[in-house]
């Protein structure tokens, strides 16, 4: 009996030592907080912490229920409501090359969870860029104004009718400039139709879009 105890002993001693070492249970830690706590809501729908195929003239967003419509939310609830505190939202580029300060309008907030989007601002450099929100850190007056940062959370592309930013246009992307430009998809679908930032898909952008299908993106 004391042998066969001695061998049952070494296995359970074994798998002990792996959980000890284990490079697995703090892997998987690692990544746990790195989901941000601010995210895009588009349409009043679908959820995206990267907002992907803005062209490079910006986009204007409508309020929901019309659509397209755009909302930064926080679930740490920061954005401040009462007049002076509210947040200002602006794109993390060098104001030389963005127009209007690089400052992404809102609509007047309600909730200290989410917050409206008017219009981002037009850029000349195609790219992915952060976000910085100036907030207050409580919302009272007084208070110093905090400024948090959504990291990659706007891609601009310089191809008109380049929906997910991968430098080409697809049949499928033309096909929803088509679906837009007759109201049958919401331009958040594929903002990259709209050079004019106008809300809205005309001829003009469609046939430009056909060229770059047809003779690709200029580069």
């Amino acid at each position: 009996e004391t042998p066969t105890d001695t061998p049952t002993q070494t296995p359970t001693g074994t798998p002990a030592d792996t959980p000890t070492v284990t490079p697995t249970p703090t892997f998987t830690r690692t990544p746990t907080p790195a989901p941000s706590e601010f995210a895009w809501i588009i349409d009043g729908s679908r959820s995206t912490e990267t907002l992907t195929g803005i062209h490079l003239s910006g986009i204007s967003y409508q309020q929901l229920p019309q659509l397209p419509s755009l909302t930064l939310r926080d679930s740490e609830g920061r954005l401040c409501t009462q007049p002076g505190l509210v947040p200002a939202l602006r794109v993390d580029l060098n104001p030389q090359n963005c127009q209007r300060g690089c400052i992404i309008r809102i609509f007047p907030p309600d909730s200290t969870g989410e917050v409206a989007v008017m219009n981002i601002p037009p850029v000349t450099l195609a790219g992915t860029y952060d976000v910085l929100i100036d907030t207050h850190i409580p919302c009272e007056p007084g208070t110093t104004r905090t400024t948090l940062r959504m990291p990659n959370a706007i891609t601009y592309v310089s191809c008109l009718g380049d929906c997910d930013g991968d430098g080409e246009v697809t049949v499928d992307d033309l096909m929803a400039g088509i679906n837009i430009a007759h109201g049958l998809m919401s331009l958040s679908e594929c903002p990259a139709h709209d050079r004019d930032a106008d809300g809205a898909v005309g001829i003009h952008e469609l046939i430009h879009a056909v060229g770059n299908l047809l003779t690709g993106c200029p580069s």
